[in-house]
């Protein structure tokens, strides 16, 4: 499935979403999308106990990574309160208190990113603590074990975020996985620095393509001479080769759609209300990235960024209309999400493919009883599959569109390996099935 390590729907929706919306109905948008696993990381006191109460009295499905705030988006203090809720220190659990958040500089509440040219309005922009105090903020976190993730938009608070965390680290590997969200001004200087510093970068999918080339609104904002650093992700690419680089879709303030983020990234273009392409200037066409670049940030890469790649996999997963690998990067919007499926349970499926539903129905009662893991996923050459069963099971391979493409037999207790290099790339459906029940 996809991995989301910065979204707001459990604790802001309330801004977005019709009052109504409850809990369940929040968990429902994020599947269908295809979304088994986020990070929030604006939770405060209040909206943690709201969280906890829901997770005790019904249970999360999607996997939950919540930071606390130690600042405020809009600048305030707030206290270290989040020493009084220890990080979560087994990560299979599905809710888990994962990190501390700290906000640099501003894009909320009126304030804007903090940048080292002088903005429309007059100043550079908010930068929202002093080098010493992110230090401070930094380091706290860092000796408790909290992984720490710092918002930063402008590119003063990105040099700020990436030259503190430098401090903390003092040579020593990230182990942690402290990060930094958003990056939305990539100056040159700051560019190769996530890599060099060993920092995970964040970053926004969907851009707001049809307002660039419609209004001046950007140009109004931040000046017409700055726009070719902004959201410049092909650059952060070419100078972090083979660096875990991941999406977020900073829902519900800007849109949660999965696929419309991969065209976005691809292409930067936008659909508009009225289905209309918007077609991006060329200093924007210039970010656009390769969907093989796409697809780990939107997985394991955001996985990794939230401490989860060991726990997100085989029982996670999402079936798509088409393979996003060989259709054209232009028709990324026409895929649909077809099936989605967290930790084992289907739940989610498109009313235009139900038979995709039968193939795979199963329940948290088969898991229990059949522990069964199979990696890696995705695969490449071949699946793993072990497990501790109380009989013989037999599996079936099926491609995206219900066809069974391998079978066999998988007996208790025993490891097995299915060569898988014949298969064509693209999304596959392994279930196993028993006498009694199917998986």
């Amino acid at each position: 499935g996809f991995v989301d390590p910065h979204n707001h729907i459990f604790t802001d929706a309330r801004k977005v979403l019709p009052p109504t919306t409850t809990m369940e109905g929040r968990q429902a948008l994020l599947f269908e999308q295809g979304i088994t696993t986020i990070g929030d990381p604006s939770v405060e006191d209040s909206t943690l106990v709201k969280i906890n109460d829901f997770h005790d009295d019904i249970g999360f499905k999607v996997k939950m990574n919540l930071y606390l705030i130690r600042n405020h988006g809009c600048g305030w203090e707030v206290g270290d309160w989040y020493k009084n809720h220890p990080i979560t220190i087994d990560k299979s659990q599905t809710l888990r208190v994962a990190g501390m958040k700290i906000f640099a500089d501003g894009g909320s509440c009126g304030t804007f990113p903090a940048v080292d040219w002088v903005l429309p309005r007059g100043d550079m922009g908010d930068l929202f603590l002093s080098d010493e105090e992110m230090n401070s903020f930094v380091s706290e976190a860092h000796t408790r074990g909290y992984q720490v993730v710092v918002h930063a938009q402008g590119n003063r608070a990105i040099d700020q975020a990436q030259k503190v965390m430098s401090e903390v680290l003092s040579g020593q590997a990230n182990s942690h996985r402290h990060r930094i969200d958003h990056n939305a001004f990539l100056s040159a200087n700051i560019l190769p620095e996530y890599s060099k510093k060993d920092i995970i970068p964040v970053c926004f999918a969907h851009f707001p393509t049809c307002l660039a080339i419609e209004t001046t609104a950007l140009e109004d904002a931040y000046g017409a001479d700055h726009l070719n650093i902004l959201e410049d992700w092909r650059s952060l690419f070419d100078a972090n080769p083979n660096w875990p680089i991941a999406w977020h879709s900073d829902a519900p303030f800007l849109s949660m759609n999965t696929i419309d983020a991969m065209y976005s990234y691809a292409t930067r273009r936008e659909i508009n209300i009225d289905g209309d392409v918007c077609l991006p200037p060329d200093w924007l066409a210039e970010h656009a990235i390769e969907i093989q670049e796409i697809l780990p940030m939107m997985t394991y890469h955001a996985a990794f960024s939230l401490q989860r790649e060991h726990q997100v996999g085989s029982l996670d997963l999402v079936i798509l209309s088409d393979n996003p690998l060989k259709i054209n990067k232009n028709d990324l919007h026409q895929l649909e999400i077809l099936m989605t499926m967290a930790s084992g349970e289907r739940v989610y499926c498109s009313s235009s493919r139900p038979e995709l539903c039968d193939n795979v129905s199963t329940s948290s009662y088969n898991l229990e009883h059949h522990k069964i893991h199979a990696f890696p996923n995705p695969f490449d050459q071949w699946i793993s599959i072990e497990g501790d069963t109380k009989e013989a099971l037999t599996y079936q391979i099926f491609n995206v569109n219900g066809q069974i493409v391998m079978n066999g037999t998988f007996n208790p207790d025993e490891s097995k390996l299915i060569h898988t290099s014949e298969l064509e790339k693209g999304s596959y459906f392994l279930k196993f099935t028993s006498v009694e029940i199917t998986q």
